[in-house]
């Protein structure tokens, strides 16, 4: 039982919220500091200060480049970071700093905080609600649980309705449509008295709010270069303004048809007027993603429109009319607007939180029953072929928690251990899927033949825990071991990385929440970095180098794969970025196909970096010699010398 009250965040890409179930059960929003229910999800690190919310989003302009924002669309994201003040910022360092944040808002009104239920977005994978829980350990939180946002909003609805509480088991099946500054998902829960159930659930992690906006900076950017011939994006700073403008146009066309903007950049200005037609046009193929996935989503429930008894929208910019426009049409039905857009999700979250508290003030029967939003899988080898292929295990939409069972066989004769590779995605080729873990099944026994059988047995916990148990049938033993995660940040570097950021100096044996290991036992991320870039330098000589006596051809051949795939990733961008649509549908289809190549780029890039530098380490730590690289190894051996005094 807690003795301190816990609290549900609504940690979102543009703003976040907070929210606590008061002595009478009725969820509870928190102001922040300067007296608002919604913070900003931005940072800005100026003269040593960390500034977050409002005050950084007005200070954006000043100093672009120690500004940091939307860095939820990073979290989980291997490899993934953001640059501020020329120095790549792992993004959940910067979430970090939201929630401790958040959590300092909620002392001042509820003493101590130190539990907390956090909410995701429902189509997040496995690697960013991990981050997401990295982060959260950063800002001296305990997670209770992560939540999905549309089911966090349906608890609320369910609440502010009197159906969790009622005496007469309401049934209602209700479908959330969440568009959130950064995020889409959908869901469509089934609510029953106290049990909620998602049936199916969809998204788009890369869209939302800040994509709409996008349109409008580009309009008024390009408006403005075609009439002095300079482009306003080129300047941080006017294109800061730009994007800070966008999104107060967006808002103002909820509420009338046409609205001016003044443009500024280099001594010139140009007025452009930017009417809701116009908005709505430029965003057509954004919109009808939306409708594919909630069309999507629908089908998945295998429920008819008349199915559904309400239609619940949250997400600032859900209030765009065009969402209401969109959703009265697909559905035929009236919209529920009895919840807010914007403290719904932390509503729903602060009562989850206050059940899995055990708070002695709760006297919730809450059920909830979420849904894998990403099909879980391992890898295989195909017998006949040899080739790698994705086996899957535990569908999309499962109900979670679970348990499935699977038949392998023995690859090889006398095999005493199996490798057991997570990933998880809709495909079956590996490398278009995202592994989240492995474990290794030892100890199977001696002299099994080829093709022993294996049953695999996956439990795929709430908390996104999977435990794996080998059964051999044929000699009566069975085996268990569990998917093992990395934090994608180590917790322990939080304080280091605000000392990097505000330039203050710290104990460098000082550690965040006594987590192990110390800062101290972690060499300075100044040496981290120039380590990098010196195994970088190597790898790249390496693939010059390539028929030097010891070099791993394996790594060079990944380094060579993977720039051949970036090579025609950018051209297959180029054809799609060149055409043209002829209707709402190509629009929606050459979209989608360049926010997927895109993402994909990102990715391949990112892994093309890590390759280079594991084929740097590799030839650094074998001592191979080849032309150009003695210089660099005496740099290597120099930092790595250094690293250990500290």
């Amino acid at each position: 039982m807690s003795k301190h009250l816990p609290i549900g965040i609504d940690l979102g890409t543009t703003f976040s919220a907070i929210a606590y179930v008061d002595k009478d059960g009725r969820p509870v929003s928190i102001e922040n500091s300067v007296g608002e229910f919604l913070t900003p999800s931005c940072i800005l690190f100026d003269a040593g200060e960390v500034v977050i919310g409002r005050e950084a989003t007005r200070a954006s302009v000043v100093a672009p480049l120690s500004y940091a924002e939307c860095f939820k669309r990073r979290m989980g994201s291997e490899g993934s970071q953001n640059l501020v003040n020329d120095k790549e910022v792992p993004p959940e360092v910067l979430s970090a700093l939201i929630l401790k944040q958040l959590k300092s808002d909620a002392e001042r009104i509820l003493g101590e905080i130190t539990e907390a239920v956090i909410t995701v977005p429902a189509f997040f994978d496995e690697q960013r609600r991990n981050a997401t829980k990295s982060a959260a350990t950063m800002a001296g939180l305990k997670v209770l649980g992560i939540i999905n946002e549309p089911t966090a909003a349906a608890i609320s609805y369910g609440y502010s309705m009197g159906i969790t509480t009622s005496e007469d088991q309401c049934d209602k099946k209700v479908l959330v449509y969440d568009l959130g500054g950064g995020t889409f998902d959908v869901s469509i829960v089934h609510i029953r008295g106290a049990r909620y159930r998602t049936l199916a659930t969809d998204g788009d992690v890369r869209l939302g709010g800040k994509d709409f906006d996008e349109r409008i900076v580009n309009f008024v950017a390009d408006t403005f270069a075609k009439e002095h011939g300079l482009d306003p994006r080129s300047d941080p700073g006017d294109c800061a303004q730009l994007w800070l403008d966008a999104e107060g146009v967006k808002k103002s066309l909820s509420e009338r048809k046409s609205i001016s903007t003044v443009c500024h950049h280099n001594g010139m200005r140009t007025r452009v007027e930017v009417t809701r037609d116009v908005f709505e046009k430029l965003t057509t193929d954004l919109l009808s993603r939306t409708e594919l996935t909630t069309e999507l989503v629908r089908k998945q429930s295998g429920l008819e429109w008349k199915d559904l008894d309400h239609i619940i929208m949250v997400g600032g910019s859900s209030r765009m009319p065009m969402v209401t426009d969109l959703l009265l049409r697909i559905t035929g039905k009236q919209l529920d607007r009895s919840v807010s857009p914007d403290q719904s999700i932390a509503h729903g979250a602060a009562i989850y939180a206050e059940l899995l508290s055990g708070s002695s003030n709760s006297d919730n029967r809450l059920l909830v029953t979420d849904v894998n939003s990403h099909t879980l899988g391992v890898i295989g080898i195909q017998r006949e072929t040899g080739e790698k292929l994705v086996s899957p295990i535990i569908p999309k939409n499962t109900p979670i928690p679970c348990s499935v069972t699977k038949v392998f066989q023995t690859a090889t004769d006398g095999q005493k251990d199996v490798v057991v590779r997570v990933v998880e995605g809709e495909s079956t080729n590996p490398r278009h899927c995202i592994q989240i873990g492995e474990c290794v099944v030892n100890d199977l026994g001696s002299n099994l033949p080829k093709g022993t059988v294996v049953e695999l047995t996956f439990g795929y916990g709430k908390d996104g825990t999977i435990d794996i148990t080998a059964r051999l049938p044929d000699v009566r033993r069975s085996v268990q071991a569990q998917i093992k995660r990395k934090l994608q940040s180590d917790p322990a570097r939080f304080d280091y990385w605000v000392s990097v950021l505000t330039g203050k100096q710290i104990d460098s044996r000082s550690s965040c929440n006594n987590s192990e290991p110390s800062d101290g036992d972690l060499p300075p991320l100044s040496t981290i970095d120039a380590l990098d870039e010196m195994y970088t330098n190597i790898g790249l000589l390496a693939c010059k180098n390539v028929f030097s006596h010891g070099i791993d051809k394996t790594l060079v051949k990944r380094v060579e794969s993977l720039q051949r795939e970036l090579r025609l990733l950018g051209e297959k961008l180029g054809e799609y970025s060149s055409q043209s649509a002829s209707g709402s549908v190509e629009r929606v289809r050459l979209s989608s196909s360049v926010a997927k190549i895109r993402n994909r780029m990102e990715a391949s890039g990112k892994q093309l970096e890590i390759a280079i530098i594991d084929l740097g380490i590799k030839c650094f730590e074998e001592d191979v010699e080849f032309g150009g690289v003695a210089s660099l190894y005496d740099k290597c051996e120099s930092l790595l010398r250094a690293s250990k005094e500290i």
